[in-house]
């Protein structure tokens, strides 16, 4: 039903989210369903860049000892891609996936910049239409810096994710002006999945598999690098 909306429930406040099942009806239904089985209940927005966009929804934040695996974690399947035409505007919820179009399953971010150069890249599926003000706060908190990740230092929790009546959630949401793209230093890595080495697709690896990315740095036409030994970046940028 387009009646019914997401109260995303953080420790910096509460975010409410429209729904568009008008494109991407599997992929909202998929996040109804996995809301109202706590599935996102007790998780972290564990990738925080600034200006860009807050990632959350993996199952394997709920456990601080799994640090190490954060951002590689779902709900044990994997959902089709419904990329459509909404733009990836500030506010706008989209789902995270691998260089596979069909890898999505439960984490997603929520657009802090306009990175536009998502769109029909990724499936978009809402946008808030309350708490752009919680979504700055957690936009704009802390992060390492040196972390491939731009893990938050302080713990960006989630304690709920409910689905209620939308007419319930007050409309009103700051329009907000979009924030420099990643402080001004290049494109950053689009919402991914990974696991293993660190090394950019294409490489040989070894049995814990390489890293994830979903295409090459806009109008660069090559993979994204979080870590390259021939420029030692690691802050996010492409490389040079």
């Amino acid at each position: 039903s387009n009646n019914e909306a997401a109260v995303i429930k953080t420790g910096a406040g509460d975010m409410g989210s429209e729904f568009w099942p008008d494109v991407a009806p599997k992929t909202v239904e998929n996040f109804k369903t996995l809301a109202k089985k706590g599935f996102y209940d007790g998780t972290a927005f564990h990738r925080i860049i600034k200006g860009f966009m807050i990632q959350g929804g993996d199952p394997l934040t709920k456990d601080e000892a799994q640090q190490n695996r954060w951002g590689t974690g779902d709900p044990g399947y994997k959902i089709k891609a419904e990329f459509n035409e909404r733009s990836h505007k500030r506010g706008v919820i989209s789902m995270a996936r691998s260089q596979d179009p069909d890898s999505a399953g439960s984490q997603f971010f929520i657009c802090h910049g306009d990175p536009t150069f998502l769109d029909r890249q990724y499936t978009a599926f809402g946008k808030l239409i309350k708490g752009d003000d919680v979504l700055e706060k957690l936009a704009t908190c802390e992060t390492a810096r040196q972390d491939r990740q731009a893990r938050p230092v302080k713990r960006q929790g989630v304690e709920s994710v409910k689905i209620v009546d939308r007419a319930t959630i007050k409309y009103p949401r700051r329009a907000g002006s979009p924030a420099t793209q990643h402080g001004g230093r290049g494109t950053p890595h689009p919402p991914y999945f990974f696991h293993g080495c660190g090394n950019p697709p294409g490489h040989s690896h070894g049995a814990r598999g390489p890293w994830l990315y979903p295409g090459p740095v806009p109008g660069k036409g090559r993979p994204i690098a979080s870590t390259q030994p021939a420029t030692g970046r690691r802050d996010g940028a492409p490389p040079a």
